[in-house]
C-alpha cells in the first residue's frame, strides 16, 4: 500500500526571546525522524551539536569565520545519519535560512584521513572541509550551484517558525518533497549474494539526479580514487586532503570555485548533468562534442532515440544500476520514458502493470523510483 500526504512542522518563535537554534533543532529533529520512521536500519550515527568546539574548529571550520558565503552559517546541529560510518552518509541541518541534507562522509572518516586537523591549515583559497562543504548551498543566479544538495527554505511568520514536506512511503521506497526538491530512499541489492542495503537519491527541479548506496564504503572510494590519474589527488602539507570530493578542479588544478559542490557529487550523478565544455562554462545538457567525458556522465536521459517506440498513453521502465563505486548496486530506480501529453510534477505517483512509481523528475525521458 502506497501512502502519501503532506505534513508541515512548525515551532512557536520570538525572536526577541528565543534562542533560534533550539527552536530550528525541534524542525530538525521532526524531519529525521520522518525519515528514520520509514528506514529504521538508517542510524543518527553522528551529532554536530550547535556552536559546539566542533562546529566552530575543525570538522565544520578550521577557526577561520569567514567561510561562508554571504555571510551564511550553520543555524542547528549538523546531524550524519547513515548505516555506517566507514560508508557515504546523509547530512542534515538548517544552515542560513534553509533545510539543507547532502550526500556526506562522516567527520570521523574525514579526520582520520587528515591525521592531524591543524596542519591542513594552509591558505585561504582551501579553507573549508569536506563535510561542511557538501552541507552549504549558494544562490549565485545564473551558475550550477545546488544542484548536489537539497536545500529548502523554512518559514517564519505569526511568531512560528514552519517547513512543509510531502512525503510518501511504500514496500520498496520512501520520498521527501520538499518544494520541488526530493530525497529518495530505496532498497538496493548490492551483490552477487543479493546483499539488501538502502540507496538513496537527491533530486533537484531539473532533471540532475544524485545516487548513491549507503553501503559504499569510504576506503574502497579513496583508494580508487587515489589511482585515478584524471582525478588526481590534492596535498596540503603532505596530507591526503578529502575536500576534493566536494570541490572541482580544472586541469591546472585550481577550483572552478571553492563554493560548488562537485567532485563525488559528479561521479554519482544520473541525467541532465550540468555539462563542463572545454573552457568550463556551465552547459546544462552539452553536446557530445563539448561534453569534458573526464568529469561528466553521458546519460540516455539526453535523447529518446534509444528508448523503444510506445503510444502516449504509455510508459516504459528500464531499471538502472546506482553510480559510483559499488558496480553490483542496482535498487528501485528507473529510467522512465513516456510520449505522454499529460505534465508530470515531481513527486507524482503513476501506475504502470499494476505497480506504482514516484516521479523524479519533469521531462517525458526522466528518472521514477518503485513505491
Amino acid at each position: 500500500m502506497t501512502v502519501k500526504q503532506k505534513e508541515t512542522y512548525s515551532v512557536s518563535y520570538d525572536s526577541s526571546n528565543d534562542v533560534l537554534s533550539e527552536k530550528l533543532n525541534l524542525l530538525l529533529d521532526n524531519i529525521i525522524n520522518l525519515i528514520r520512521s520509514h528506514n529504521p536500519s538508517l542510524l543518527e550515527l553522528t551529532r554536530i551539536e550547535y556552536n559546539s568546539e566542533e562546529m566552530t574548529n575543525a570538522p565544520l571550520y578550521n577557526g577561520n569565520t569567514n567561510l561562508t558565503e554571504s555571510n551564511r552559517r550553520f543555524e542547528s546541529d549538523v546531524v550524519f545519519l547513515g548505516t555506517s560510518k566507514n560508508n557515504l552518509v546523509l547530512s542534515v541541518c538548517f544552515y542560513g535560512g534553509r533545510l539543507v541534507i547532502s550526500m556526506n562522509v562522516d567527520p570521523s572518516i574525514e579526520s582520520a584521513y587528515m591525521d592531524n586537523w591543524a596542519n591542513i591549515k594552509t591558505s585561504d583559497s582551501l579553507n573549508v572541509f569536506a563535510v561542511a562543504k557538501a552541507c552549504r548551498y549558494v544562490t549565485n543566479t545564473g551558475t550550477a550551484y545546488n544542484r548536489y544538495n537539497i536545500n529548502t527554505a523554512y518559514n517564519v511568520l505569526n511568531n512560528a517558525i514552519s517547513i512543509d514536506v510531502v512525503y510518501w512511503y511504500g514496500l520498496n521506497s520512501s520520498g521527501y518533497k520538499f518544494d520541488s526538491n526530493i530525497l529518495t530512499i530505496f532498497k538496493t541489492v548490492e551483490d552477487d549474494q543479493n546483499t539488501q542495503s538502502l540507496g538513496c537519491a537527491i533530486t533537484k527541479a531539473n532533471n540532475c539526479l544524485l545516487a548513491f548506496s549507503f553501503n559504499e564504503q569510504i576506503s574502497i572510494i579513496t583508494d580508487q580514487r587515489l589511482n585515478a590519474t584524471a582525478l588526481s589527488s590534492v596535498f596540503c602539507n603532505s596530507k591526503t586532503d578529502l575536500r576534493e570530493w566536494f570541490g572541482y578542479y580544472t586541469s591546472n588544478g585550481f577550483y572552478v570555485n571553492r563554493f560548488e559542490c562537485k567532485g563525488m557529487a559528479y561521479l554519482h550523478t544520473l541525467g541532465g548533468m550540468n555539462g563542463c565544455n572545454n573552457s568550463n562554462a556551465s552547459n546544462q545538457m552539452g553536446s557530445f562534442e563539448s561534453i569534458n567525458t573526464k568529469n561528466n556522465v553521458v546519460s540516455p536521459l539526453l535523447t529518446p532515440y534509444n528508448l523503444p517506440f510506445i503510444g502516449e498513453e504509455e510508459g516504459y521502465f528500464r531499471k538502472v544500476h546506482i553510480p559510483g563505486f559499488n558496480n553490483k548496486c542496482i535498487g528501485e530506480l528507473y529510467l522512465m520514458w513516456t510520449p505522454s501529453e499529460t505534465t508530470f510534477t515531481i513527486g507524482d505517483i503513476v501506475s504502470c502493470d499494476n505497480k506504482n512509481f514516484a516521479i523524479l523528475g519533469t521531462s517525458i525521458v526522466t528518472w521514477a523510483v518503485k513505491i
